[in-house]
């Protein structure tokens, strides 16, 4: 018993002084040639040892950046990322649930893609958003405001009819809610 004390002990020293890899679960971490290794084949190639430290400041801008969202009145839920992690897809709830199981993308977003952060969302979003009031100004045919001209205008998703807008944001035909 103590030798098995021992010898977890020993790998628990060995498992912390490994690089940061983004899936260290316990089947991902063997025991080869007399020490642990990593062995998850998608994501071994990639670490984060200049990343952690930064952790803490990374998830406190993103919560007060949420903060200052909601603050404005343009946060009206959150969506789902695949873990449940906390501030990664905030204030960009939509008809679109994902699933966006690729790590590097894990926000579902109202535009029907997934993005890196609930800021990239809400940027492609307002984005959308500036260029529905310019068409509607451009069919209406009032005077152009200085967000932006009639070259920067898209042709083909209004004319069709291809997305709308609710009260939780873009939507598109196929995904219509009714």
């Amino acid at each position: 018993m103590g030798l098995l004390e021992k010898m977890k002990n020993h790998f628990y020293d060995d498992f912390l002084s490994l690089p940061f890899y983004e899936d260290m679960a316990p089947w991902n971490i063997v025991f080869r040639n007399g020490k642990l290794e990593y062995i998850d084949y998608d994501t071994k190639d990639v670490t984060y040892n200049k990343m952690v430290p930064a952790a803490y400041q990374i998830m406190a801008m993103l919560m007060n950046y949420e903060r200052t969202v909601a603050d404005f009145g343009h946060c009206k839920g959150h969506a789902r990322n695949e873990y449940g992690i906390p501030f990664v897809s905030h204030c960009v709830t939509s008809p679109n649930k994902g699933p966006c199981k690729d790590s590097r993308y894990p926000v579902p977003c109202g535009d029907y893609t997934c993005k890196q952060t609930y800021i990239d969302c809400l940027q492609a979003l307002s984005n959308m958003e500036q260029q529905k009031r310019l068409w509607k100004n451009i069919m209406a045919g009032k005077s152009q405001d200085h967000t932006g001209s009639i070259e920067d205008a898209p042709t083909e998703s209004y004319e069709t009819g291809q997305w709308g807008f609710n009260q939780n944001g873009v939507i598109n035909d196929r995904n219509k809610e009714t």
